[in-house]
């Protein structure tokens, strides 16, 4: 870069290879903003734009946190006007940007274009647009996405299934998540820490205690390891069905493998011992939580005091 300021303050003129080159190594480095600015000072230079440098400019507009998406489209826009060919490289990189900020419908519609466009799409543009879906509400465009990619006979990989049954998970589609979860196991992918929490989350709030604690189970027996998100989908899988002391072990293990507890974690098990009558345990927790330092709400309080109440 600093190179290249120096060719411009000489006055010695830009081609498009040393655009292309200071472009890329901006990228390369994670310089988005950069990569953007010389790319905007290459059209004011009326250099020649190739297939290369817009697909580098694509591929670092995705990396911006907002408005990625449109700058992405322009872009694409500006090929097809400019008749510059696009390819694979471009679509991918141009459905990475709108599956950031869960432009679903946007990103459906470039994986279409690559139909009409003849570009074979790939396993990278089929994930991002699922993940698009997912992060967007779509469970049904997600699993027809996936349906897809699997008939077409592309790769699928553990994250492919993972956005897909969080989408299952965000629809309160349970059933689907545990078909996604067993597909898995047939196309031979392992489970990760994104699935169970997922999966265990999906039965949790469709109202399968037993089948979230039952998964839970699971993950501890593949050595899988278990975050703060999949513990507290448990505990309030076990606090609906009335299984306090399966709460209380799921708390114990969390401080055995440093995993941190949340406001969340004690709200659901103190809730638990509340309904279960264990008023002592409830309280001990509320004790716990606070000393932690961590926040307590009003659901808290009310079954600390309701536990109180209880006992007499």
């Amino acid at each position: 870069l600093q190179l290249y300021r120096v060719a411009v303050q000489s006055k010695l003129e830009s081609s498009m290879i040393t655009f292309n080159s200071v472009i890329s190594a901006c990228e390369t480095a994670a310089e988005w903003e950069k990569a953007i600015q010389l790319f905007a000072e290459m059209l004011q230079s009326k250099s020649e734009v190739d297939t290369f440098v817009l697909n580098t400019a694509i591929s670092s507009a995705s990396s911006i946190s907002k408005g990625a998406w449109q700058i992405a489209l322009h872009l694409l826009s500006f090929m097809a006007q400019g008749k510059v060919e696009s390819n694979g490289i471009t679509f991918s990189a141009a459905i990475s940007s709108c599956e950031k900020e869960g432009e679903w419908e946007k990103a459906l519609q470039l994986l279409s274009e690559t139909v009409v466009l003849a570009i074979d799409p790939n396993a990278f543009m089929f994930n991002a647009a699922i993940s698009a879906c997912e992060k967007g509400g779509k469970w049904d465009k997600a699993l027809h996405l996936l349906y897809a990619m699997l008939h077409s006979n592309l790769e699928s990989s553990t994250i492919t299934l993972n956005a897909a049954i969080s989408s299952c998970e965000k629809g309160d589609r349970w059933e689907k998540a545990l078909v996604l979860f067993g597909l898995m196991a047939q196309i031979k992918l392992e489970s990760d820490t994104i699935t169970f929490n997922a999966t265990i989350s999906a039965c949790e709030k469709g109202g399968e205690w037993e089948r979230a604690c039952r998964f839970f189970g699971m993950m501890s027996q593949s050595m899988v390891a278990y975050s703060t998100i999949t513990c507290n989908a448990a505990i309030s899988a076990c606090e609906k069905c009335g299984e306090w002391q399966q709460a209380l072990h799921i708390v114990s293990g969390m401080a055995q493998n440093a995993v941190e507890p949340s406001m969340i974690t004690f709200g659901a098990t103190i809730s638990a011992c509340e309904k279960a009558g264990e008023w002592e345990r409830a309280l001990q927790l509320f004790s716990e939580a606070t000393q932690r330092m961590v926040d307590s709400t009003g659901i808290t309080f009310s079954s600390a005091i309701s536990a109180c109440e209880k006992a007499g």
